[in-house]
């Protein structure tokens, strides 16, 4: 079983990572490539679909779209736990 103390530490691990990487905000490449979107296109279909799973939001002198760091951290943290807790479950 998951423990809540295993999503924490992972996602400290992703956030650290990322922050180091790119900093307190994603955009562009870096967003769509670390939420695990294939292309710039899946990303955006999936905009467009309202399922990225993270809030985007704009930037008054930025174009496009950008996210938190730390949420997309805890997004990718929160999906790997929830697929380690299925793991033995009955499909």
């Amino acid at each position: 079983m998951v423990r809540n103390d295993d999503e924490r530490v992972l996602f400290n691990e992703i956030a650290r990572d990322l922050l180091t990487a790119h900093g307190a905000v994603l955009k562009g490449e870096a967003l769509w490539r670390a939420l695990g979107f294939g292309s710039r296109s899946a990303f955006q279909r999936a905009v467009a679909a309202r399922t990225v799973g993270v809030t985007l939001f704009p930037m008054r002198e930025g174009r496009g779209r950008y996210a938190l760091t730390r949420d997309v951290a805890r997004y990718l943290a929160k999906l790997r736990i929830d697929a380690e807790r299925r793991v033995g479950e009955p499909q």
